[in-house]
C-alpha cells in the first residue's frame, strides 16, 4: 500500500499466524530507509488488528486488537459450537463540496469530523445498520446547516456529499456505492453536484513534458470566459454523468502519468474546467467531484481519494 497523512489501508485478511511490518519513507522508495518495523507479531483467529503509525519516534509500535469473531465459511473447525449471527457494520464516508465552507459532521449526533474543509473527504466511519442522521453544522456557530436521515444497510458501503443548492443553502447527497477493487492503473469515477441541468463528463490528456512538477493542489474552478472547445485527441473518461448522480468506475492505463484533466458539457464538446498536471497513483481509486455555480457562472472540480 501507498498511504499519504490521514489516509488508512482497506481492511485485509491474514492468515493466523506470526507476520512482520514495515513502513517505509515513498518519496525514497528505499528498503534501507525503514520508518518503523514490527518483526514475528503474533496474530490470532478472531482478532482485528488496527495498526497506527503517528510518530516515526516512537520506538513500540502502536498495534491495537479487539475480538470480532470467525466466519464460519473461512475458518469451521475454529467456531465455538453455539454461534451468534454477526451483523456487518455499514460504512459512510463524506465529501465536503461546499465552496468556502467548513463543516462539522455527526451521526446521530456523534461528532465524528470537527472541522471538514472544503475539498476534503472523512475516513470511513463504522454504524450499525439501520436509519440514521447525518447532520452538518458551522463548527464556529453551531448553526445547523443540513441534515439527512437515509437507511443504512448492513455490510453496505455509502458516500455523502454536502454541496450548496441555486440558493446557497447547504444540502446532503447520500449514494450506496458500487465497491470497486484498485487495478493495476488509477480507478477513477466522476460525481456531478450541479443544481441545474447541466450534464457533465470528464477526459483527459498527457502532460506535456516541460511542464514541471506535478500540481498538488487537486481542485480548480473557471468562469465562462474560459469555456472552450475540446481538441481532438482526449482520452475520454467518462462520456456523461446526470446531475445529482455518481458515474460507474474507470481503470484508465493513461491515468499512471501525469495529466490534464478536463469537465466537459458533453452536448456542446466544450471544456468547462480544466485541472492540470495531476498523477495519480497506481492501485487507488479517485473522485472527481464536479459541480455548476449557477449564481456564479462557474464551474469546479476536485480531486478526493476513496476509501470504502
Amino acid at each position: 500500500y501507498i498511504l499519504f497523512y490521514g489516509q488508512a489501508t482497506e481492511p485485509t485478511m491474514f492468515d493466523a499466524r506470526e507476520s512482520s511490518f514495515s513502513w517505509i519513507d515513498y518519496a525514497t522508495r528505499s528498503e534501507s530507509n525503514v520508518i518503523e518495523a514490527t518483526f514475528d507479531y503474533s496474530l490470532e483467529a478472531g482478532q482485528s488488528y488496527l495498526y497506527i503509525l503517528d510518530n516515526p519516534e516512537n520506538t513500540q509500535p502502536r498495534i491495537f486488537a479487539s475480538e470480532v469473531g470467525i466466519e464460519a465459511a473461512l475458518a469451521p473447525e475454529l467456531l465455538p459450537d453455539d454461534v451468534a449471527d454477526v451483523v456487518s457494520a455499514a460504512r459512510l464516508r463524506v465529501v465536503n463540496a461546499a465552496q468556502d465552507s467548513t463543516v462539522e459532521l455527526s451521526l446521530d449526533d456523534v461528532v465524528f469530523a470537527g472541522a471538514q474543509g472544503y475539498a476534503t473527504v472523512t475516513n470511513p466511519y463504522a454504524m450499525q445498520p439501520g436509519d440514521h442522521v447525518l447532520t452538518a453544522r458551522d463548527p464556529e456557530t453551531d448553526q445547523l446547516l443540513a441534515r439527512d436521515i437515509t437507511p443504512y444497510e448492513a455490510g453496505g458501503s455509502y458516500s455523502a456529499y454536502i454541496y450548496k443548492g441555486v440558493n446557497g443553502d447547504f444540502r446532503f447527497l447520500v449514494i450506496a456505492d458500487e465497491l470497486r477493487q484498485p487495478n493495476l492503473a488509477p480507478v477513477v469515477r466522476q460525481v456531478n453536484l450541479t443544481e441545474n441541468e447541466l450534464t457533465l463528463g470528464l477526459m483527459s490528456n498527457l502532460t506535456s513534458l516541460d511542464a514541471g512538477p506535478p500540481n498538488t493542489v487537486m481542485s480548480a474552478i473557471a468562469g465562462p470566459d474560459e469555456r472552450r472547445t475540446a481538441p481532438y485527441g482526449l482520452t475520454e473518461i467518462n462520456r456523461s454523468v446526470e446531475p445529482a448522480e455518481v458515474s460507474a468506475w474507470f481503470a484508465v492505463p493513461q491515468l499512471r502519468d501525469a495529466n490534464d484533466y478536463y469537465v466537459l458539457e458533453p452536448d456542446s464538446g466544450d471544456i468547462l474546467v480544466t485541472l492540470e498536471n495531476v498523477r495519480l497513483d497506481t492501485r487507488q481509486l479517485y473522485e472527481f467531484v464536479s459541480f455548476g455555480n449557477s449564481l456564479l457562472n462557474e464551474v469546479a472540480v476536485f480531486v478526493v481519494p476513496y476509501q470504502p
